[in-house]
């Protein structure tokens, strides 16, 4: 039997982003791990539960909200296909986007591995990383973003410590600030349910950005080429 095809909205995910205050411009910009200040942020932690707020005032009613959830679950099935690297199991990297990538390997018929959060306990096996796995079998992690690389490479740490062999990387969003280009340098196959480069055209046709956020990604961007740091992102395409 031919394995089951997916696909999936990207417009809905990424309007469903910003809709669900998932991908937002505060004010004054945030500070991210790396210490630079950008612009915006993408935090998918709280996508799976149901904001009474936003059905209320109608910025994405429920049925939305379920719809978009569905249609991120698809996103990311469908980047696993993609993916050209033989693996045996999808691992969620700790621990903003766990339950998002059990999920959706669910969704996608893969097996699943969960990552362990260290704790200060004295009881117990402490497994880093829990599932039925065998040393030595490949592994594709999941997270729901992506900006230099740095916590990917740490998560394949923690894979190889299991005696698991890392391979390949799906993220929801690609800030687009080298991670690509560097995870590959590594043997690492990467791919992104969306990217910024992409993600920013469809905001800007559903009138959800205005040219002031544009500009200040622009900005973000080249400053920090200026800075020597990586940047793909581009209006171009």
């Amino acid at each position: 039997m031919a394995a089951e095809k997916f696909s999936f909205d990207e417009e809905k995910v990424v309007v469903g982003m910003y809709d669900r205050e998932i991908f937002v411009f505060p004010p004054g910009g945030i500070k991210l791990k790396s210490g630079r200040i950008s612009p915006y942020y993408h935090n998918q932690r709280g996508m799976l539960s149901l904001s009474k707020k936003l059905d209320a005032n109608g910025a994405m009613p429920f049925a939305r909200q379920l719809d978009f959830r569905r249609e991120s679950a698809l996103g990311y099935a469908t980047r696993f296909d993609e993916i050209q690297a033989r693996y045996d199991h999808v691992f969620g990297k700790a621990q903003s986007a766990t339950p998002h990538l059990a999920i959706a390997a669910f969704v996608a018929g893969k097996s699943y591995l969960w990552e362990r959060v260290p704790e200060g306990k004295d009881y117990g096996i402490k497994k880093r990383v829990e599932g039925d796995y065998e040393y030595g079998d490949f592994v594709h992690l999941g997270d729901d973003n992506v900006t230099d690389g740095q916590s990917k490479i740490e998560g394949a740490a923690v894979l190889y410590e299991a005696g698991l062999q890392p391979v390949s990387i799906t993220v929801m969003f690609d800030r687009q600030e080298g991670a690509q280009a560097r995870l590959s340098s590594l043997g690492f196959e990467m791919n992104a349910v969306t990217t910024l480069s992409r993600a920013v055209p469809i905001l800007r046709a559903n009138r959800k950005i205005t040219n002031e956020h544009i500009e200040s990604l622009l900005a973000y961007h080249e400053d920090l080429i200026s800075k020597g740091a990586a940047s793909t992102f581009s209006l171009a395409a």
